[in-house]
């Protein structure tokens, strides 16, 4: 019979936050990156004249990243203020009835904020986004002529 060794219980909440976090990150890098495109395909006109004054080709790109880059930390600024206030209420309703060893009475409500998970949506999303959207963006304008 061969030994076994527990190792006792061991939380999935890493996993499951990991998952969570990847998911949120592909939806939020997707949807950054079509308005990002859509942005940059009505504004057709504007690279035709900055191509026409002499700007270089990389001058655009530049541009739609920079977009990119804004949408995406703005984005991710705005959908963590509105989902930590939920997730701080909830948190204290679920934790706020912890008895005190020491003193016999209920605490105060346990906060764990996930600071990397926030870190990825607001460092890594809108600079994957930012590098993507440059990528796809279009190197030439098409020139056309613009009416007064």
């Amino acid at each position: 019979m061969p030994l076994m060794v527990e190792r006792g219980y061991s939380s999935p909440i890493l996993v499951i936050l990991g998952i969570m976090t990847a998911a949120l990150a592909f939806v939020v890098l997707l949807t950054t990156i079509v308005s990002t495109l859509l942005n940059d395909a009505e504004s057709q006109a504007d690279a035709a004249t900055l191509a026409t004054v002499g700007a270089p080709t990389g001058m655009r790109r530049r541009i739609v990243g920079a977009h990119a880059a804004a949408i995406g930390v703005i984005g991710a600024l705005i959908g963590i203020a509105v989902g930590i206030a939920p997730g701080l209420i909830l948190a204290r309703a679920s934790t706020n009835h912890v008895m005190d060893d020491r003193t016999h009475q209920l605490s105060g409500g346990t906060y764990a904020i996930p600071w990397w998970s926030l870190a990825v949506m607001l460092i890594a999303v809108p600079l994957v986004a930012a590098l993507v959207s440059m990528l796809f963006a279009r190197r030439k304008p098409v020139l056309t002529r613009r009416e007064r």
